[in-house]
């Protein structure tokens, strides 16, 4: 997907399509709030298209969203004032997400969460 401001209400709305033929009812909602955290940061912070992907364990326990752009630098969850408009996604992420995670990619990065069934 193109970076854009539109991008990350497109990737709630994909991932919420996508629960949703899954049956997984149940994620929908951490799922599109941590999906637009990262797009989020793809766009602000990354560079190029972004790619998105989700995807879960065979026997359905744990779904992993990953977003990936050509960005060359790796995001930090870093301290923010109590008053500061921005700098929490990641620490929005770490606090739902039951594992994240961030890996180096030979174009960029790709940044990842997962949340269980249980």
């Amino acid at each position: 997907m193109a970076a854009s401001p539109q991008s990350a209400r497109a990737a709630r709305t994909f991932v919420a399509e996508v629960l949703s033929e899954w049956d997984d009812h149940r994620r929908v909602e951490a799922a599109a709030l941590l999906v637009s955290e990262l797009v989020t940061n793809a766009i602000v912070h990354g560079d190029g298209p972004i790619q998105l992907s989700v995807d879960r364990t065979a026997h359905h326990a744990v779904l992993r969203v990953e977003v990936a752009d050509h960005g060359s630098g790796l995001p930090t969850a870093q301290a923010v004032a109590a008053d500061a408009l921005s700098g929490r996604g990641l620490a929005i992420v770490a606090a739902v997400a039951d594992r994240w995670g961030i890996q180096p990619t030979s174009t960029g990065k790709r940044v990842w969460f997962e949340l269980s069934d249980v």
